[in-house]
């Protein structure tokens, strides 16, 4: 499969596609075929839509860790931060944990808000 095969997979919307040509083909480069069919999957079955450039870096995470960070937050019921900004799979979960668990164990409301532009 080519690049722009693997690129179409994605249905990203022009400007975005153009974005993830200049910055991130490499990350699609990096993947093979099987791993980024097995890794969309995946993420389709959870709800998670690639749809900005800056995303596409989480399908240079092997499944089975993909899997993992899932599961960790779960655990506390806050997995939709990775629907909500695709790109937090790519940050350490047990930070995030951690930061979730003392917001709840102290009352202190949270919200996830993406920092970071693409």
């Amino acid at each position: 499969m080519t690049l722009v095969e693997k690129l179409d997979l994605l249905n990203l919307p022009e400007g975005e596609r153009e974005k993830v040509i200049q910055k991130f083909f490499a990350s699609l480069a990096n993947v093979s075929d099987n791993e980024l069919t097995e890794r969309l999957e995946f993420l389709h079955d959870k709800n998670v839509d690639i749809n900005k450039a800056k995303d596409v870096k989480v399908l240079c995470i092997p499944k089975d860790e993909l899997m993992k960070k899932f599961s960790i937050l779960d655990e506390i019921k806050e997995s939709d931060i990775y629907r909500d900004d695709p790109s937090v799979l790519t940050l350490n979960v047990i930070d995030i944990y951690k930061r979730i668990k003392y917001c709840i164990a102290n009352n202190i409301e949270y919200k996830w808000e993406d920092s970071k532009n693409d």
